[in-house]
């Protein structure tokens, strides 16, 4: 029987089960977050069968939240494959640097409405990739948390100082968060 509902039907129910709520979304407690004990990931529903993939695809991408560097490759290498998915990104959250993976992400999230970045970067990150492009994106909402444990942390003080440059010079901000705790 429900091979026989409606693809917006379909859409409507998924819409349900791949939406990340706002409060999620900014919240940065990492260790205990909403994204820290998941045992699926959103995109297991373009699994199911190629009806669900076709309906699915655009709401899977709506949201993106990347917290290791498998999953910038991953996705960066769905949007290097299929670039008009990066049109359907609106909102990313990175929880890191990752490589060179971030910058061909953002380059392709043409759409982008709300960025969310951790500064918890370690000395080891090279950050300067993904902040060099900062400049080129246009999202009305940006959401920083900083860590207390970067204090010192050569990268996170330029990723700081990249994020204070593109807050000045961005015309389509219309809110910035900015969070402290455990990124």
């Amino acid at each position: 029987m429900a091979h026989n509902l409606a693809d917006e039907i379909w859409a409507t129910i998924l819409k349900i089960i791949l939406n990340v709520p706002d409060d999620d979304f900014i919240s940065y407690k990492t260790s205990s977050g909403p994204f820290s004990h998941r045992d699926y990931s959103n995109a297991d529903v373009l699994l199911v069968c190629k009806r669900w993939l076709r309906i699915a695809t655009p709401l899977v991408f709506h949201t993106c939240i990347i917290r290791s560097t498998a999953q910038a490759q991953a996705l960066a290498k769905a949007l290097k494959k299929n670039p008009e998915f990066g049109s359907l990104i609106k909102q990313l959250r990175l929880e890191g640097c990752y490589g060179a993976s971030v910058p061909n992400i953002l380059e392709k999230a043409t759409r982008l409405e709300d960025l969310a970045i951790s500064l918890s970067i370690n000395s080891k990150d090279n950050g300067k990739p993904m902040f060099a492009i900062l400049g080129s994106l246009t999202p009305r909402r940006l959401i920083v948390c900083n860590s207390p444990k970067n204090s010192g942390c050569v990268q996170a003080t330029f990723a700081l100082t990249a994020l204070q440059n593109f807050m000045k010079t961005c015309s389509t901000l219309v809110r910035v968060f900015r969070t402290t705790g455990l990124c």
